[in-house]
């Protein structure tokens, strides 16, 4: 069993000193960079979770034996110098705490990058997805979005999904009709249906608010115009664009 004693705190910068002592033990010291958080059960924590570098440093004193004939240990202490937060531009910067250390100074600072912010780029989701991503440099923060290529897993996912939802309006069907000259055909189609299906597609066509890729009727009069299932995918993403 051992105490612990916060000997320095500087929330600023994320780091602390401790202070770990017991009985008949040399008393062990540490210093915590990184803390995030300054309260009463955090700083627990952090005591608690580095209390094992004091039990090692206890154990290996007693396991270390002194050789008779060991040369004096000569060093010297750096100083330590902690450098103040600068004032930065949230939009446009960031700043990272930085160690440097030289042969007189362990100095605990600050590095401040540019913040680049990269725009999301144009994409087909029927093939690929975006990501984000972040590259540190010596200067830059560079931050946004890549395009990455599916899977064929991802692509039939992403293709089910289209299906199932896509829609568009009467009007986007008939102009698209139109330009490939088929649009005085769906008349003619309709009128070539079974009577028990012939009426309820006449008022789908007519009066339909939208017209959804996945209706029975719709891939009826896609079959009936000569287009299979990718043939009727092309239909309504370039319907969707007008």
């Amino acid at each position: 069993m051992f105490d612990y004693e916060y000997i320095k705190t500087i929330p600023s910068q994320g780091f602390a000193q401790i202070k770990y002592t017991k009985e008949g033990e040399e008393d062990f010291y540490t210093n915590i960079l990184g803390i995030n958080e300054f309260s009463e059960q955090r700083l627990a924590q952090v005591a608690q979770l580095n209390a094992e570098r004091a039990q090692k440093f206890w154990e290996q004193s007693k396991n270390t034996e002194t050789p008779i004939d060991a040369s004096p240990v000569i060093g010297k202490v750096k100083e330590v110098i902690y450098l103040p937060e600068p004032k930065i531009d949230h939009d446009t910067q960031v700043i990272a705490p930085t160690i440097t250390e030289t042969d007189d100074q362990i100095i605990y600072g600050f590095k401040v990058r540019s913040l680049v912010i990269k725009e999301v780029q144009k994409y087909d989701p029927f093939n690929e997805k975006i990501e984000f991503q972040e590259i540190e440099t010596d200067e830059e923060s560079i931050r946004g979005y890549v395009t990455v290529e599916l899977t064929e897993e991802e692509k039939l996912e992403f293709l089910t999904g289209w299906r199932l939802f896509s829609s568009i309006t009467p009007r986007q069907a008939r102009l698209e009709l139109a330009k490939r000259g088929q649009l005085s055909n769906i008349d003619q189609i309709i009128a070539s249906l079974p009577a028990d299906q012939q009426e309820v597609v006449q008022i789908e066509w007519e009066y339909a608010v939208s017209i959804e890729r996945s209706s029975p009727w719709v891939i009826q009069l896609g079959s009936a115009l000569g287009l299979d299932e990718e043939g009727l995918d092309e239909l309504f993403k370039a319907a969707a664009g007008l």
